[in-house]
């Protein structure tokens, strides 16, 4: 679809027909829009008016996952990792007998990188890192002392 003002009218038009099947209605103040570098700044202004939605240089996110991720995947996952042993430190403190820890590590720990993992090639060392951190939880072992972590 072309940057034009014509363009940007049937992109209304098919948004307030959504809006009328369905029920819900598009918040514009907070949608945004980017453009590229070749379109001219009277077209933006243009299309920004039509659409009433705010320009912005470049979407970082979206839904919590930066939208541009690169060949390397360290800088995306350590978000994840970091979220992963935050709620394991939390529960390290408590009290938890054996199945409190499986309940807790199988339920929310394991669903935490469920939609990055899916959505994103994931390299064997990131998965390591992981596995490692709910070893750790599940052991025992907090930041200051590790427990001996037994393979079967």
């Amino acid at each position: 679809m072309e940057a034009t003002p014509a363009s940007c009218f049937a992109i209304k038009e098919v948004l307030s027909q959504y809006e009328a099947a369905s029920g819900q209605l598009v918040n514009y103040s907070k949608s945004t829009i980017c453009f590229g570098p070749r379109l001219g700044e009277d077209v933006i202004g243009q299309i920004v008016a039509i659409l009433g939605v705010a320009q912005v240089k470049c979407h970082e996110y979206y839904l919590s996952l930066p939208y541009f991720s690169g060949k390397n995947k360290t800088k995306l996952f350590a978000s994840i990792k970091d979220r992963v042993w935050n709620k394991l430190c939390g529960w390290i403190s408590k009290l938890l007998y054996a199945g409190g820890h499986e309940i807790l590590t199988k339920a929310i720990i394991q669903a935490i990188p469920t939609y990055l993992i899916n959505m994103f090639k994931t390299s064997i060392s990131i998965i390591k890192e992981l596995h490692r951190l709910c070893a750790r939880f599940w052991w025992g072992g907090n930041v200051s002392k590790q427990k001996m972590h037994w393979c079967t």
